[in-house]
């Protein structure tokens, strides 16, 4: 019997009860129904034997129309002993099965979308024609042997999910996130952190019916994300070695996208383990670029990366070249990074002033400096990558400004450190500002990031005033002079007052 090979799905055979010792039943000449579900698969009918059909037993057992043997004869004790003594999986029932039905005959029949098919008693192999239709997130369901009485075809295949998230500082993660995995995050430009990928087989005992399993994430990125390297792949517990996988282009760094193609997972299974429930995890480090999109206030964000699973739909296939796939939906997740929008302006005129100095720490000593630099494009200023050396930001000659851009949440300290001549430092110096937002995933395809009220100095207007200020030590002494001078400009009224008493008493 030649054994088919290229479709995509395996599932279920059923044993035959039929046992030739047993009589044949006097019954009336019956037709049943084999009825496909509405799920746009189309599946053939190959008649394997014909028979009288009487509580679940087929009794006077003839060669059907597609069986290989000569249509009409009666089939030979041995094969009925070998079919009804079958035993294992459905997949080792199957091998025996598939020895006495002819694949390249003409079909019985096909049926699909709901419509049954009309048939006489008999055995029945039904083959799935659809489950290897390109980029549908479908299998193949394994051919299905029955003794018909009235049959519905039930698929049984399954296929896999894939999940993507990106950490977060687990204080700072979405309400849920485990240990800081979540569907969204927020980070500083140029920030290094991680996306984990996820694909999960389905706990399906027909899908150990496959001898390989390809899995291929295609994984895409917005162009305010730029990848950096692979942590680490494994199935189920098994740490794969650069080489037991590839990845497509080979520098995906210089790109927006990428593939992680594991040919065959099942040799990495691990000592015991089925494929059916098994995962396979790809984590991989990345970081925000100066294009990603800025959050001020509530909304979305464009920064976001999804990831989609493409793979093996056919447990017939050998192994070989390139696999029947299926693919799954994309999943997405989403990266926030925020701004700060600051003005510096004259507080005698309120009109904006340039030349103005600042720099920005992560602490309130102002000992911890975040290093800065201009971005000309952004018309902001933006944390610093690679070689990129951090400079004092200016107050904008046109306009005042030295917006951040960039910054993850969290508080900060911005300090004046250059104050122009003739005016005083802003006060307080430094100025706290804290960034405080909750971000979730709305749904499949939108996110949201909303500020606290715990968020303050976001948007500010930065007041010098012109004049000087006298030092003040705010000591003992200051007060004692305080008080001196009160007494003697009191003595003085009344020496004044009592000097003119005497001079008018004396004319």
């Amino acid at each position: 019997m030649k054994k088919t090979k290229k479709m995509l799905a395996v599932f279920l055979a059923v044993i035959m009860v039929a046992v030739v010792s047993i009589p044949a039943f006097a019954v009336e000449e019956k037709t049943y129904t084999i009825t496909a579900p509405d799920n746009g698969h189309t599946y053939e009918v190959y008649q394997i034997f014909t028979g009288d059909y009487y509580d679940g037993v087929l009794s006077n057992i003839k060669w059907g129309q597609n069986g290989t043997g000569t249509t009409g004869e009666a089939v030979s004790s041995e094969i009925i002993t070998e079919l009804t003594g079958a035993t294992g999986s459905d997949t080792e029932k199957l091998a025996i099965i598939e020895k006495y039905v002819d694949l390249e005959s003409k079909k019985f029949g096909t049926v699909s979308n709901g419509n049954p098919l009309t048939v006489p008693g008999g055995y029945y192999l039904i083959k799935d024609v659809d489950g290897s239709q390109e980029g549908a997130d479908d299998a193949y369901t394994l051919y299905i042997v029955e003794v018909v009485d009235d049959v519905t075809i039930t698929p049984k295949s399954g296929t896999p999910t894939v999940d993507k998230q990106v950490h977060d500082e687990p204080a700072d993660a979405e309400n849920g996130a485990s240990d800081g995995w979540g569907e969204t995050a927020d980070h500083a430009i140029n920030e290094s952190f991680q996306f984990k990928l996820t694909a999960t087989i389905p706990d399906n005992a027909d899908m150990n019916a496959y001898e390989h399993y390809y899995v291929n994430f295609v994984d895409t990125w917005s162009a305010g994300v730029t990848f950096e390297e692979i942590y680490s792949v494994k199935v189920n517990e098994t740490t794969l070695n650069p080489g037991e996988y590839t990845v497509t282009p080979e520098n995906p760094a210089s790109g927006t996208s990428m593939n992680i193609t594991i040919n065959d997972i099942i040799p990495y299974l691990g000592e015991g383990n089925d494929l059916a429930d098994s995962t396979v995890t790809v984590i991989y480090s990345a970081h925000l670029n100066e294009n990603a999109y800025v959050n001020n206030e509530d909304g979305s964000t464009e920064n976001k990366n999804t990831v989609k699973l493409e793979f093996s739909n056919n447990p017939y296939w050998n192994g070989e070249g390139i696999p029947d796939k299926g693919e799954t939906p994309e999943d997405t997740v989403w990266v926030f990074t925020y701004q700060v929008n600051n003005t510096k302006i004259d507080g005698e005129t309120d009109e904006p002033m340039s030349g103005a100095g600042f720099k920005l720490y992560s602490d309130q000593a102002c000992e911890q400096e975040i290093a800065l630099i201009y971005d000309e494009t952004k018309q902001a200023y933006r944390p610093v990558k690679g070689e990129e050396t951090g400079a004092e930001m200016f107050s904008a000659e046109e306009n005042g400004t030295f917006n951040i851009i960039g910054l993850d949440a969290g508080t900060y300290y911005l300090k004046e450190t250059t104050v122009p001549a003739g005016y005083n430092e802003m006060s307080p110096n430094p100025m706290s500002v804290t960034i405080s937002a909750t971000h979730k995933e709305m749904n499949a395809t939108t996110s949201n990031v909303e500020f606290t009220e715990d968020s303050e100095n976001i948007n500010n207007k930065i007041v010098n005033k012109q004049g000087s200020t006298l030092p003040e030590t705010g000591g003992i002494g200051t007060t004692i002079f305080y008080i001196i001078g009160g007494i003697l400009v009191l003595g003085a009224g009344i020496l004044l007052i009592t000097r003119r008493r005497m001079n008018s008493e004396n004319r």
